[in-house]
């Protein structure tokens, strides 16, 4: 019997509507199950018993084993000596409190419902990737919808965090830091680290100095990725006189990643990508600022859509055969910059500023996107749960990754519905 059972079983109030006693005999009635704690500490806060009609208020702290009270050393600490009551599944030792002074203590064994433990011990047992999916097609709409809501505020808070380090590393500056997290999204796959890197190497300010001087923007992102080492017809050895000017000029500092091609659709190829970035960063001065300030999908798009043709003629790609002409970002690449860094950061920003209609934004643009497409989205789609835009699929992914691949169905909503039968 694992703690975080008995931690839902009490969170939950599962027990029996019947007379309970503490191991000593006495009668207890709990009036006040407590808070779950989240910090260090005893396990809930805020509790009320009554014992022997006497009113207990403070924290309760829970054990598969009476024993396991001595084994984490709770006799001799201080923290826990406000706790009222230890709630226990075995009841296997006599335990007190730093005072010496013995704690109430109740066995949960006798208590608790065997339905509900065969229910959890059938999904922690169960070998598919959803253990509870027979669950999923009888639940209501409405309860789903919650649900969803919940998962999709989750998954937006923790890439909100995420953003917000990188906003403390770039000195809170929010152009800087979507321009690092626009090189990583737009790399995708093995590259994306290396991009992020490429982008810190060349802060944004560098490339704004340069204007819209877009030779010296594509010499300094191809110089900066080394893909001006080995260069030999004469575009490209113009962009690497450039390079060696700029990075005097911008006092840039050598990179030593080398970037992958292998396995990579030629769309994604680190030389195409660059190309890309390079009219973007020309053409979209201030780009986060005109990010925030959309209001529909279809703005993002615009802003997001540039076509490097407009600075290049078929013998100006750096690593690209004169056949292979280069458009702008791909509809399924805009797509993905949306789901994964264009929203997040509105997310991110809205929160930062205290903008409610920014969040509220950010979610209307998420619903009008595009679902993904991959191995998690199919499978879901397979058990017959709908998935139309990107904030079905988001969800989606939170809940599988978070919750279903570890297991946690104690904390999910669909789990709860699951082992409790209810």
């Amino acid at each position: 019997m694992k703690e975080d059972v008995l931690q839902f079983i009490w969170k939950m109030k599962r027990l029996p509507n019947q007379p309970i006693y503490t191991t000593a005999g006495d009668p207890i009635r709990i009036i006040d199950f407590g808070e779950i704690n989240y910090d260090q500490g005893p396990d809930f806060l805020n509790g009320r018993v009554l014992i022997r009609n006497v009113e207990f208020v403070g924290s309760i702290e829970i054990h598969r084993n009476s024993s396991d009270w001595i084994k984490h050393n709770h006799s001799s600490s201080k923290q826990y000596d406000n706790v009222i009551l230890h709630v226990v599944y075995n009841h296997d030792s006599e335990i007190v409190n730093s005072y010496k002074r013995p704690l109430p203590t109740i066995e949960l064994k006798e208590l608790i419902d065997p339905y509900l433990l065969l229910n959890y011990q059938r999904i922690m047992d169960s070998k598919i990737d959803v253990p509870c999916q027979s669950m999923i097609k009888r639940i209501d709409k409405l309860y789903w919808r919650s649900f969803q809501d919940r998962l999709f505020a989750e998954r937006l808070d923790r890439k909100a965090k995420l953003i917000s380090i990188d906003l403390l590393r770039s000195g809170n500056n929010w152009e800087e830091t979507f321009y690092r997290l626009l090189f990583k999204y737009v790399a995708m796959g093995v590259n994306s680290g290396m991009f992020f890197e490429l982008a810190k190497s060349i802060p944004l300010s560098c490339i704004n100095k340069l204007g819209k001087d877009i030779l010296a923007v594509k010499a300094v992102l191809y110089g900066q990725a080394n893909l001006l080492e080995d260069v030999t017809n004469e575009y490209e050895i113009k962009l690497r006189e450039e390079y060696e000017y700029q990075k005097i000029k911008l006092r840039l500092k050598k990179n030593y990643f080398q970037l992958k091609y292998s396995r990579m659709r030629p769309a994604n190829f680190p030389t195409v990508r660059i190309l890309q970035l390079s009219s973007l960063l020309v053409e979209r001065p201030r780009l986060f600022q005109k990010i925030v300030q959309s209001e529909t999908k279809e703005n993002v798009i615009n802003i997001l859509t540039v076509d490097p043709n407009i600075h290049s003629v078929n013998t100006q790609y750096v690593g690209i055969k004169n056949t292979d002409k280069t458009g702008p970002f791909g509809r399924y690449t805009i797509n993905s910059l949306i789901l994964n860094l264009v929203v997040p950061a509105m997310y991110a920003y809205g929160k930062y500023i205290g903008d409610e209609n920014l969040l509220r934004n950010a979610t209307r643009i998420m619903e009008a996107t595009d679902c993904e497409n991959n191995k998690v989205i199919r499978m879901w789609k397979g058990l017959s749960v709908p998935c139309s835009n990107g904030y079905d699929s988001q969800s989606l992914l939170e809940l599988y990754n978070n919750y279903c691949s570890h297991k946690k169905c104690l904390n999910c909503a669909i789990g709860f519905k699951t082992i409790t039968g209810q």
